[in-house]
């Protein structure tokens, strides 16, 4: 009988609705079978089906990351664990037994969102158990640690073959927190104009503007503010700029919703409805940053697919990872980043 050849599994949040979420896997794809000679297989981090990216007002709060604003009491976390066990536990066992090695990343996994360190607890418990090596591969966290955060992850991570983090915040915090040594890679992103090829304009006048989501903004920036308060933060950053060129973009859901609010904010103070570009996908996404002459925004993927794609950008410091985006990238050349990211995923094991 003759043995099925065996894939490198690649775990992330590929199939959320977060369209930077997307970028990572489809660019960890291409480097996996370009550059690894092996089959690409991909599981879902925390999902056991793909999420359907419904943009409309009815579903906010049905991104992922809504999870981590949740204040959830002890017993309504376990029961979630223990739910998200008995539904995921099957794809995880038959993923350990397909599969010769697992590539965990890229993205924010590390994250001590009260979701994310225990599941990726359990994946490494199973690859364990099943003799599977892995690694973590352009990953990155901020944030701080429960206890329970610290054993989940230090178990997870003492047992990787190895660790590239995508910046060097991230890196520090896993030396302190974790006392585990890890090594600086870029966010695997960069690569996506290899996977998704698009044809420039020649003549370039939008300006899009992201505001990210405000529930986003309260749990990295201020809790002080009201919704009005933050959307005159935005309004003012627009008056910078030619009003008429300005057109809203988004990434997730919960954006959109925050557009939505914003263009009636705009309205009710200007009597102008700004134009909100759509995208359902991840192609249409970066036909719409292709297409613009300035991006302006607060989500750390906008800003890496608009140097990607050779668009001049605006970071909105939102978050730590933001404020290391500018920090670490903005002047590094797309090669650099792209080679040393090549150079690493074919030593990854």
């Amino acid at each position: 009988m003759i043995e099925k050849e065996k894939s490198i599994l690649v775990i992330n949040e590929g199939s959320s609705d977060n369209l930077g979420d997307q970028a990572i896997n489809q660019s960890l794809k291409f480097l996996v079978q370009e550059n690894l000679s092996k089959n690409y297989s991909f599981e879902d981090f925390s999902r056991n089906s793909e999420n359907k990216i419904k943009f409309a007002l009815s579903n906010y709060g049905s991104s992922d990351n809504f999870f981590y604003f949740k204040k959830l009491i002890p017993l309504k976390t376990l029961i979630s664990r223990i739910v998200w066990v008995r539904n995921n536990i099957g794809r995880i066992i038959r993923s350990c037994k397909n599969n010769e090695f697992a590539i965990i990343g890229g993205g924010q996994l590390l994250l001590p969102n009260k979701k994310f360190p225990f599941q990726i607890y359990i994946w490494t418990s199973f690859f364990r158990i099943y003799g599977l090596k892995y690694s973590f591969f352009s990953v990155g966290t901020q944030g701080n640690f429960s206890n329970l955060d610290k054993f989940f992850l230090k178990n997870a991570l003492k047992n990787a073959i190895s660790i590239y983090v995508r910046d060097a915040l991230s890196r520090r915090i896993i030396s302190k927190t974790f006392k585990v040594k890890s090594n600086l890679i870029y966010d695997v992103a960069f690569c996506l104009d290899k996977v998704l090829t698009k044809e420039n304009i020649k003549i370039k006048n939008d300006i899009l503007i992201g505001p990210i989501d405000f529930n986003v903004f309260k749990l990295y920036k201020s809790n002080s503010l009201n919704r009005d308060d933050y959307h005159e933060i935005w309004f003012d950053l627009m008056k910078k700029y030619d009003g008429k060129n300005i057109k809203l973009f988004y990434s997730t859901n919960d954006d959109k919703f925050e557009c939505i609010l914003f263009q009636k904010y705009i309205l009710s103070k200007t009597g102008y409805t700004l134009p909100i570009l759509e995208n359902y996908n991840l192609s249409e996404f970066i036909e719409n940053i292709i297409n613009a002459k300035l991006i302006i925004s607060g989500r750390m993927h906008s800003l890496i697919l608009a140097k990607t794609y050779k668009i001049d950008f605006v970071p909105y410091i939102v978050s730590d990872k933001v404020s290391e985006f500018q920090n670490i990238y903005s002047d590094l050349n797309l090669e650099t980043i792209q080679t040393k990211i090549i150079d690493k995923i074919k030593i990854i094991f």
